[in-house]
This record gives C-alpha cells, structure tokens and sequence, in this order.
C-alpha cells in the first residue's frame, strides 16, 4: 500500500505491507514495515512477524469429530481504517498454497 509525505519539494513515496505468517498448527504471526521500496517492505515484514507468533485457540465447526482445526468463534476488530473479520470454517484435507497457484493434498 503506497503511503505519500508532502515535502517542500514533491512527495515522498513509501509502501507498508502487512503480512501474516502461520505454521498450520496453532501459531500466528502479523508484521507491518514500511519502506522506499516494495521488495524491502516485504522482507521486513515477514521478519516482523516471524518475531510476532503467538499461539491460536481451535475449536471445532459443527460436530466435534477429530482434533480442533478452526478458530472457534467469530472475530472481529477495528484499528484506524482496517476492518478485520474472521469466521470458523470447515475441516477439509485440501488446503490452497496461494503462492504457486494449485490445490495440493495432505
């Protein structure tokens, strides 16, 4: 997200990223970074929040059948201008890798 200063001679461009990291096991990590650059906001906020994982309670989605595998209530939260919301969802084995694009299996 491109964040501008005003300065007496133009304006100055930086780009924050936030970025949320987990294991699949329980543990979550958010990290925020500013920088000049895209690449270099990245990086460092994938540092931050490798330093920022914190434990998750799970809870179950319907029937509790097998191991807790979901967040077990409704969450919401509201900081300045981010709204974030998140609800339970269903066990399943596939699990979607964003990055290369395709459905892998467990």
């Amino acid at each position: 997200m491109p964040v501008q200063k005003q300065t007496r001679a133009g304006q100055r461009t930086r780009f924050k990223a936030f970025v949320v990291v987990g294991d699949f096991d329980g543990h979550v990590g958010l990290g925020v970074k500013c920088a000049k650059e895209v690449a270099t906001a990245i990086r460092g906020a994938i540092t931050a929040a490798k330093l920022t994982v914190v434990p998750v309670r799970r809870g179950y989605w319907g029937n509790k059948i097998g191991l807790p595998h979901t967040v077990p209530t409704k969450i919401t939260g509201k900081c300045g201008s981010v709204f974030f919301f998140s609800s339970r969802g269903r066990h399943t084995r596939y699990w979607r890798d964003w990055s290369s694009d395709v459905c892998s299996s467990d």
